[in-house]
């Protein structure tokens, strides 16, 4: 889970001091006998808005009652500039609640006060906020919009810390689209500002970046290096009293020592996890820490106790209306199900998890196309403006020249000069008349192509969710099934199902929808095959090396089959009773048309009367079949206690330009 920055932590020293100032200012008034609301009361409003902060977390109930009673204050006071902080800090609370549709409420009002007011410094955070609130709904557009609206005023105004904060928001959501790229692009931006002037709030943004980057790193797979970040930020949350901070680094610990298979020790980061949100109330953090939990139970084989918390996480986030936990929480029931072989309940559980998936997909997608529409109708407006701009310089210098002429030429010459600026003039409005219709097509144009693209992602999209829908019920089947020879069928045909469903994944998730990065694609099916082969295969290692290749669907299947057949095979018989040994997976150009795919094992080897020919593997058979169709044959070599699977094809896109 990642860590947004602004929320408010709480310091009892803090807390003390504030409370006594609150007491000195009434005790002052009082001695003075003033009933009536005065701007002096301001200080009061002020005090009491900070005195929220530090109860934000650990109990936001009275942060709104004290928050109400600055409101208040101000409202008596008609104080504007107050009564847009109480509403910014309303919706910051209500962040901390989970209470989204509150804060949106709360933060739309703030800005709405915020703007009639000579301070943009608050309408800047008021737009932070905003588009903090929607980046936990996952509404990318608004989130962005309302994001670079507060990065442009507080970079107008040199506030270092605000705009690493809306750096840190930026790159989660980059994270989230995903595109890594952007993502450490930002963290790093936000760091690098922090580095312009340092104090203790800058060092704390620090640590809550620093938390971020390491989740990156675990969303990579670097443990060792993401644990060791974590431990650091963990430590100096703690020692800066930032709770719900190091709560967040502790849920993600617990994550990491899950996929480490450290159980004991993913639960007791979790539990800690658990117990911090709880005591900040904070409900998305405690939904999740429910869910994880539940993840460690299943890993470790205590389905009971993986149901329960994972229900109660499932509980929670249907409360607050988080989507994406929601999901997650489906996943999981329908995996604990599965494995407690209670097959009616797995199969609601997938569907009710495809069904938010899909809705979460159509969402994004829907998405990206108001972003697209919305950069494109930034892009015209600022082209309408330059061409007024050069129209208006134009006109200013043909004046300019107008006049300087008068002084020297008789009245002919500047009639003259008129019919010649009117002859401009038409030739300029049939010329723009001309670039309009141009650029009327060029739009439609796009918009058909976009619309296609949307299609077929979509399509690719469904095809997918069908095909493991296919191969959960292959799964399902097999359990039922004591007949080795038939489960192996089974087996075999659901990793046929699954090469074509990741084929599908790859080109709904790629920037380019007809084509399929190879080594991305390779690598997902590899480690599929060697988790259906985990019991007898636990330590085969798999290298793959594609040189960045790329290829239409029509090549790509065929050769995603030809792989599964050859490393299915090398996990069945070359490494039948040898648990250890490496698969060789390389594919190279030969020129512009043709390549050649080697699949190399250290296996045992093949018999020494085997006959490829006359083989009745129908996986060889398969293999030599795919290898036509591809336009290549299939050979087998032996040499060195190594057995190599050799097929020669061509890329069928280059073949059939080359032909017609």
């Amino acid at each position: 889970m990642l860590l947004f920055s602004g929320l408010y932590s709480q310091e009892k020293t803090k807390i003390d001091s504030l409370q006594k100032e609150i007491e000195i200012f009434d005790q002052a008034k009082a001695k003075r006998k003033i009933t009536s609301v005065t701007l002096a009361d301001s200080v009061k409003t002020k005090l009491l808005i900070q005195l929220a902060k530090q109860y934000a977390e650990s109990n936001p109930e009275k942060a709104i009652v004290l928050t109400q009673q600055s409101l208040q204050w101000c409202l008596k006071m008609k104080y504007a500039k107050g009564v847009g902080l109480a509403y910014n800090t309303f919706a910051r609370i209500y962040i901390s609640k989970s209470d989204f549709k509150l804060a949106i409420a709360a933060a739309t009002k703030a800005i709405s006060i915020n703007k009639e007011l000579p301070n943009i410094e608050n309408l800047g955070y008021s737009y932070s906020v905003l588009g903090q609130t929607y980046l936990y709904l996952n509404n990318f557009t608004s989130s962005l919009k309302y994001l670079n609206e507060a990065y442009t005023i507080f970079e107008k105004l040199g506030k270092h810390r605000k705009m690493a904060m809306v750096c840190n928001d930026l790159a989660i959501l980059y994270g989230k689209l995903p595109n890594d790229q952007k993502e450490l692009e930002y963290y790093d931006k936000a760091l690098k500002v922090l580095d312009i002037k340092k104090s203790k709030k800058e060092e704390d943004l620090r640590f809550i970046i620093k938390g971020n980057l390491a989740n990156v790193y675990s969303n990579h797979s670097e443990f060792d290096k993401a644990n060791l970040i974590l431990l650091q930020c963990i430590d100096y949350n703690e020692k800066n009293h930032l709770w719900s901070n190091a709560a967040h680094d502790y849920q993600q610990l617990g994550i990491n020592y899950g996929h480490m298979k450290q159980f004991d020790m993913a639960l007791e980061y979790s539990n800690k996890a658990l117990v911090g949100f709880i005591e900040t109330s904070n409900k998305s953090g405690e939904a999740d820490s429910y869910r994880n939990i539940g993840e460690v139970y299943f890993l470790s084989n205590r389905l009971d106790l993986a149901e329960t918390f994972t229900k109660k996480g499932l509980q929670l986030s249907t409360q607050i209306g988080e989507l994406e936990s929601i999901k997650f929480a489906y996943e999981n029931l329908a995996k604990i199900y599965e494995k407690k072989q209670n097959f009616k309940e797995a199969y609601l559980n997938h569907v009710l998890y495809k069904k938010i998936s899909d809705s979460m997909f159509n969402a994004e997608i829907n998405t990206k196309l108001t972003q697209i529409r919305l950069t494109n109708e930034f892009e015209r407006k600022e082209e309408k403006l330059r061409k007024e701009q050069q129209k208006r310089d134009e006109i200013h210098l043909l004046e300019a020249s107008k006049q300087k002429k008068i002084k020297y030429v008789v009245l002919i010459s500047l009639f003259l000069l008129s019919i010649v600026t009117a002859s401009i003039y038409r030739n300029l409005k049939n010329y723009q008349k001309q670039r309009n219709i141009i650029q009327q097509q060029k739009e439609q144009i796009e918009n058909s192509l976009l619309e296609k693209e949307t299609l077929l992602r979509e399509i690719h999209h469904r095809v997918k969710n069908n095909l493991q829908i296919i191969s959960s019920l292959l799964n399902m089947q097999s359990n039922d099934i004591n007949d080795a020879a038939v489960l192996a069928m089974i087996q075999e045909a659901q990793s046929r199902v699954e090469a074509m469903s990741l084929l599908h994944q790859n080109l709904y998730q790629s920037e380019a929808i007809n084509t399929v990065d190879v080594e991305n694609y390779l690598k997902q099916l590899v480690a599929y095959i060697a988790q259906m082969f985990e019991g007898d295969s636990k330590n085969i290692k798999v290298n793959i090396e594609t040189l960045d290749l790329h290829f239409d669907f029509d090549t790509a299947i065929s050769l995603g089959l030809i792989v599964n057949e050859l490393v299915s095979n090398a996990y069945k018989y070359a490494f039948k009773n040898n648990p250890e040994g490496t698969i060789w997976i390389k594919i190279k150009s030969i020129n512009a048309m043709d390549y050649e795919l080697s699949v190399t094992d250290n296996g045992k080897g093949l018999p020494e009367d085997f006959d490829n020919e006359n083989s009745k593997s129908l996986g060889l058979k398969l293999v030599g079949i795919l290898s036509k169709q591809l336009r290549g044959q299939l050979t087998i070599n032996t040499k060195n206690d190594l057995t190599e699977f050799v097929v020669n094809f061509k890329d069928l896109k280059a073949y059939q330009a080359s032909i017609s």
